[in-house]
């Protein structure tokens, strides 16, 4: 039997997003672990047959000793578990679980590296950054990895048409080794298509993180423009401050904008269903993403998109055809956006309808599952 470890940052993007990639694994004969960071997530992936290995591992971090720290007993894993496959997801485990892979070869001096499969779920600021800091942690990432592949080939597994083009650009890998294929799905069955609730006033609603990235602010802007015009709308930001993201906006900032009478700050919710249920509008402005599951949720209930004209955004979204795309960190061009689909409800309603049969025929988790499973066979 084949072992595939599975690397990511913590136990709730696994248990959120590659869940299913696992079970459809572990149904196809291999072995399966998860190497993560753990909270309350990690019961509930033992409780689908899945061994978690925990391991202290810290997003936006850079510290030398605590990921010298961390390269070592990363090290120390693999060579007690002896994967055949390593699939790191996000971009620390990326850097870290291929680095592990080939010292630990050298160190243990077993024949061969396992495959590795490296799976961008976005790009993050250090390959989008201007900040020369950035990019020099850029450009080591970049060489580290790519003299690693020299002497094992692996699979780079990118989000969107954007992601494939910078990372063809950076020369990380040869080009046939970078693959387009999204790796976040939904359940679509469990995602009926909801009626818009009844009443005059409409519900904006943009769900994700509290970072700044996000678009957070230009969603709290654009909505005072149509407050002081007078739109009988209402916005909501629903989800939480990220305590390890440089970019997360505080609690007490949002609910200084709530108290201006801007938006309504919800805070997490844990049934967005709910949401969806009180909403007629998903927005969400980012500056890039790899692909959003929060849009994904929101159009497979029929939900009309707004997002941005980025990476991440135009990959699910044709302006004008399944909903409405923006220039990013542009408050005035989401103000007009959100005023159009919320005087307007029958282009709202065609929208939604629209946007959830995409959904449903293109991303249904045990579709995206299956084909990521197959870089594992092939």
């Amino acid at each position: 039997m084949k072992k595939i470890i599975i690397f990511t940052n913590t136990d709730w993007h696994f248990y959120a997003h590659l869940l299913p990639i696992a079970l459809t694994a572990k149904m196809q004969g291999y072995e399966v672990k998860v190497l993560t960071n753990i909270s309350e997530f990690k019961d509930k992936i033992e409780q689908h047959g899945l061994q978690v290995i925990p391991i202290s591992i810290k997003r936006g971090s850079i510290n030398p000793f605590t990921d010298l720290l961390l390269l070592i007993k990363l090290i120390s894993i693999l060579n007690k578990e002896k994967p055949d496959i390593l699939h790191n997801f996000t971009i620390k485990p990326i850097f870290y679980g291929s680095i592990s892979a080939f010292l630990g070869n050298i160190c243990s001096k077993k024949k061969g590296l396992p495959q590795i499969i490296n799976t961008f779920v976005g790009m993050g600021l250090i390959f989008i950054s201007s900040n020369f800091l950035l990019i020099l942690v850029r450009s080591i990432i970049v060489r580290i990895i790519s003299i690693i592949g020299y002497y094992k080939s692996m699979l780079f597994v990118v989000q969107n048409d954007d992601d494939l083009a910078l990372l063809v650009k950076l020369a990380i890998a040869p080009k046939n080794l970078i693959v387009k294929q999204c790796s976040v799905g939904i359940e679509t069955e469990k995602f009926p298509f909801l009626l818009e609730p009844l009443g005059s006033k409409i519900v904006v609603a943009l769900v994700a993180r509290m970072i700044i990235d996000k678009g957070i602010y230009e969603f709290i802007y654009a909505a005072k423009i149509l407050k002081q015009k007078g739109i009988n709308a209402e916005f909501w930001l629903v989800g939480e401050p990220d305590k390890d993201n440089k970019q997360s906006i505080a609690q007490s900032i949002l609910e200084d904008y709530q108290n201006l009478g801007y938006i309504k700050y919800l805070g997490y919710q844990k049934n967005i269903e709910e949401i969806w249920k009180k909403a007629h509008i998903a927005v969400l402005p980012s500056y890039r993403e790899g692909l959003s599951r929060s849009l994904l949720e929101a159009g497979a209930y029929g939900r009309a998109i707004i997002t941005t004209d980025a990476p991440g955004g135009r990959e699910l979204v044709q302006d004008q055809i399944n909903g409405l795309l923006v220039k990013p960190q542009n408050t005035e061009d989401l103000a007009r956006a959100m005023e159009l689909l919320i005087t307007m409800p029958l282009l709202r309603k065609h929208l939604g309808k629209k946007i959830r049969q995409d959904i449903l025929e293109k991303y249904d988790c045990q579709l995206i599952s299956e084909k990521m499973v197959n870089f594992y066979i092939n």
